[in-house]
């Protein structure tokens, strides 16, 4: 936490002890909402999604150890649960994105994951309330644009990872290998928690890959996970047209 940032916690910690306030304490989360720009949210939702990738990586060299008869780490149930492992962490950081102009919010999701908070529906019930729209929505990209200069999409309508799949993922794939007793998390064998990584891997690439995402009523973005020209993450500022439901 920056200094300013410090300082001004402390200043709204003093503000609302005052007695001759006859207003609400001043909530300091909600204030700084306001200073977060388009340029922040920019940033942090593209380090989400960078980060999202190298963890997409590890999930794939592990995944392609173990079809290959071997395992990455050395020991094939350890690479089994490296993977899950990742698939949480990739969980979190689209929670975490979804918020990213909002550091109030991300504050407050923070706090929920560090309180042992590992309840899809529940974290989803906590999203909404904050942002609606928070969930990205799949579009196959096209390189045209229409005659107003705005980018061309089509649709995902299925495939992809969707809100019960990740919740499946998160509350129950990933639950048991994480939490579970040994025995239990093994217990039907390697091969169909390899084949439930394959599909939810695939499904999450194709949600995120190129995607739609509303962080506000006033920040909207495009984004490619690998631009074909960079290579890195490419994210696009869209311009709200017509009212925002």
């Amino acid at each position: 936490m920056t200094e300013f940032m410090a300082t001004s916690r402390r200043m709204a910690y003093w503000l609302s002890k005052r007695a001759f306030f006859d207003t609400p304490p001043l909530d300091i989360f909600e204030w700084f909402n306001t200073l977060t720009n388009t340029d922040t949210a920019v940033s942090k939702y593209r380090a989400y999604m960078t980060e999202i990738r190298y963890r997409t990586d590890v999930i794939n060299r592990a995944i392609s150890s173990l079809q290959g008869g071997g395992a990455l780490t050395g020991f094939r149930e350890s690479d089994i649960e490296l993977i899950y492992l990742q698939f949480r962490h990739c969980l979190e950081l689209i929670m975490f994105a979804s918020l990213s102009a909002h550091y109030a919010h991300g504050y407050d999701l923070s706090q929920k994951l560090v309180n042992k908070e590992y309840n899809a529906t529940r974290l989803f019930r906590f999203l909404k309330s904050k942002n609606p729209k928070f969930y990205p929505i799949p579009v196959e990209p096209k390189d045209t644009k229409d005659e107003e200069g705005r980018f061309q999409t089509i649709p995902v309508t299925e495939g992809f990872l969707t809100q019960d799949d990740f919740c499946n993922l998160y509350d129950k794939s990933c639950g048991k290998l994480l939490h579970a007793q040994r025995k239990s998390k093994f217990e039907g064998g390697h091969e169909k928690l390899i084949e439930d990584a394959i599909y939810y891997r695939g499904r999450m690439m194709k949600l995120l890959n190129c995607h739609w995402i509303d962080l506000s009523k006033d920040i909207s973005f495009r984004v490619i996970m690998r631009d074909a020209q960079t290579g890195e993450v490419g994210l696009n500022v869209m311009k709200v047209v017509g009212p925002k439901e």
